[in-house]
């Protein structure tokens, strides 16, 4: 199982991408802590294994 998380760049809340939709990957992904949208930025994302 894979979680994805990614970092908000204004906040810096993590951010679960594991849903692995095309969108969050290509496009970028809203903040659900403060609602900035972030563009894709493969630093900013973290992989977990479980």
């Amino acid at each position: 199982m894979k979680t994805v998380y990614a970092f908000c760049e204004k906040c810096g809340a993590f951010n679960n991408l594991s849903c692995e939709c095309e969108e969050c990957y290509t496009r970028g992904y809203i903040c659900k802590n403060c609602g900035h949208f972030n563009v894709y930025n493969v630093n900013l994302v973290v992989e977990v294994t479980s």
